[in-house]
């Protein structure tokens, strides 16, 4: 039984595939209903946990670099590429008690 399990360690992950729109649809959005590409556009928890995980995995000077390198132009186009992270970034000023001060970055120094 132990050698099975030693196995399945060993055993590479599949890697995913990339969906692909269906014949007669240019992208995956035309392929689905209104509501399918609403949904979409909601944030994910999961996604939102794997962003957090990841944040926290950053020294304090990654995050610092991090934060001067989004400017508040690129941090709008990337909170509606991840809804998830403006719900991070939301929580993180509601704790800390208001808006981000005027030397944090972007990202209102969320980890910092």
């Amino acid at each position: 039984m132990a050698e099975h399990e030693d196995m399945k360690k060993d055993m590479p992950m599949p890697k995913p595939t990339m969906p692909m729109p269906p014949e007669g649809a240019r992208t995956l959005n035309e392929a689905m209903p209104p509501e399918g590409v609403e949904i979409a556009k909601r944030p994910d928890q999961s996604i939102q946990m794997v962003l957090l995980s990841r944040l926290e995995s950053m020294s304090p000077e990654e995050l610092k670099e991090l934060d001067r390198a989004i400017d508040s132009k690129t941090a709008r186009i990337l909170m509606k590429l991840l809804p998830e992270l403006e719900e991070l970034i939301n929580a993180s000023m509601s704790n800390k008690g208001g808006a981000p001060k005027d030397d944090m970055g972007a990202l209102g120094g969320m980890m910092g």
